[in-house]
């Protein structure tokens, strides 16, 4: 079964180059008026923040259940959130997010649920590649919106196309790879393989690796995943807790302006946050100063929003949505490892 273990040196290297482009944004923005904005921050509006960034962490959370289930992992709902709640902390501390960390939430969902661990990585795949799903949809519909009420501005046009480029891109990409799976995962196999071969020449060490195992367990990830996406009905409520959960996210971005005293249209809010996701691309623990620079600048050059109104309400959403999360995970992480340990005795 895979580790959970994660360098310290690398998670520490990571977040201080987050918190360097922090830092910077700040200095750009000027501290005192974004401190001074959350200072200012209206107390029902934030708390309602933080309750629907907790509603989207469950109905996310809720959405592997149903992966799990499918896969015919005995787990109950809440114990799914709790679990979901863990992966969020290795997306929160690994680059690029959900691909960095989907190998150690893997691990975690195999030592909570006694699976394996390619069921456990192709549930959490399955639910990562849904959760992308409904961003374009919400980016589309804040589209619509904002040009029914006359706005055309240049950035606008090129922060659409953007998203359309990339949507277009990943869908392509993903038509592609599942039409190859059994390729890719035969690429896969022979990568992996060669790199380890690669590796042990340059260490010295002899680190083997069993050809014909790997290519079963890349089968068996494949295969989970296949049946979760071949489960429609189950896909379709997966669907529609993504769905629901973006709607949170969406709906804690409006809440975060509105308590710093810039409130904004729903389109405007639907529009800017999934295109400023995409900065989670930027190999940062969780996109950590990448996503809030380009929410920050998606707010003031499409939506007009003062830098300073705009900085303030992208780092309370920010709180509320990745280091709130961060916390909560890494409470559930530890107490899940202390069971596991437990249990294994």
């Amino acid at each position: 079964m895979a580790d959970t273990h994660v360098s310290a040196r690398t998670v520490l290297w990571g977040f201080l180059a987050a918190f360097l482009a922090l830092a910077a944004l700040a200095a750009v923005v000027g501290i005192d008026a974004v401190v001074g904005g959350l200072a200012d921050a209206e107390p029902r509006a934030t708390a309602a923040a933080l309750g629907v960034a907790a509603a989207w962490l469950v109905a996310w959370g809720l959405s592997l259940y149903v992966a799990l289930r499918t896969l015919r992992v005995d787990v109950t709902p809440w114990r799914s959130v709790l679990v979901y709640a863990s992966a969020t902390f290795f997306n929160g501390l690994t680059p690029f997010a959900q691909v960095g960390g989907e190998a150690l939430s893997a691990a975690v969902i195999a030592r909570s649920t006694d699976t394996e661990y390619e069921t456990g990585l192709a549930a959490v795949a399955s639910v990562d590649l849904v959760n992308l799903a409904p961003s374009p949809a919400f980016a589309l519909a804040g589209l619509v919106s904002l040009v029914a009420a006359g706005e055309r501005s240049a950035e606008l046009r090129l922060a659409a196309m953007t998203v359309f480029g990339v949507a277009m891109a990943a869908v392509v990409a993903g038509a592609l790879a599942w039409r190859f799976r059994t390729d890719v995962g035969r690429s896969l196999t022979r990568t992996t393989v060669g790199a380890v071969a690669a590796a042990n020449r340059v260490t010295g060490r002899v680190l083997p690796v069993d050809t014909a195992r790997l290519a079963g367990r890349v089968e068996a990830f494949l295969g989970g995943v296949g049946r979760v996406f071949g489960y429609r009905r189950r896909l379709v409520v997966c669907l529609g807790l993504s769905t629901a959960g973006w709607g949170c996210l969406v709906l804690a971005f409006w809440l975060s302006l509105r308590a710093v005293g810039h409130p904004v249209g729903g389109g405007l809010a639907a529009f800017v946050l999934p295109v400023g996701m995409l900065a989670i691309a930027i190999p940062l623990p969780g996109g950590v100063g990448g996503i809030e620079a380009a929410l920050v600048g998606l707010l003031v050059a499409v939506g007009g929003v003062p830098v300073a109104g705009a900085t303030a309400g992208v780092v309370l959403y920010r709180g509320a949505t990745y280091w709130a999360p961060l916390l909560f995970g890494g409470a559930v992480t530890a107490a899940l490892t202390v069971e596991a340990r437990a249990h294994r005795r």
